[in-house]
């Protein structure tokens, strides 16, 4: 496109190369935001299952504490159990959903 713009008018060749450009910044921030979703949904991912595989033994009347929306709440361990499990399920999910989307990202950056 730019190389059949360019001998017929140098503005328009500069103004599709200007737009090119402009994309391919978006897109470049646009996968940075996705790969930082990618690190916090791993970071989320392996602290649930760090929690689950430390209290899963435990005495299920023992006394824990879970931080619920900036609040220390205490509970016992088996009011607290299942919803950490049900947490770890839900960020299973998108985890997976934004792995294979970064395994497209990296086939797309091994494209000359």
């Amino acid at each position: 496109k730019i190389a059949a713009m360019s001998s017929a008018d140098p503005n328009q060749a500069a103004k599709a190369a200007q737009e090119i450009m402009a994309t391919y910044e978006s897109m470049k921030s646009e996968v940075r935001q996705y790969m930082f979703k990618i690190q916090e949904l791993d970071a989320d991912r392996n602290e649930h299952s760090l929690v689950v595989n430390t209290i899963k033994d435990l005495d299920p009347k023992r006394r824990c504490f879970r931080l619920i929306g900036g609040v220390l709440v205490e509970r016992t361990i088996e009011e607290v159990l299942p919803a950490v499990r049900k947490n770890l399920e839900g960020v299973k999910t998108p985890y997976r959903i934004t792995t294979q989307f970064s395994l497209s990202l990296s086939f797309f950056r091994s494209m000359p």
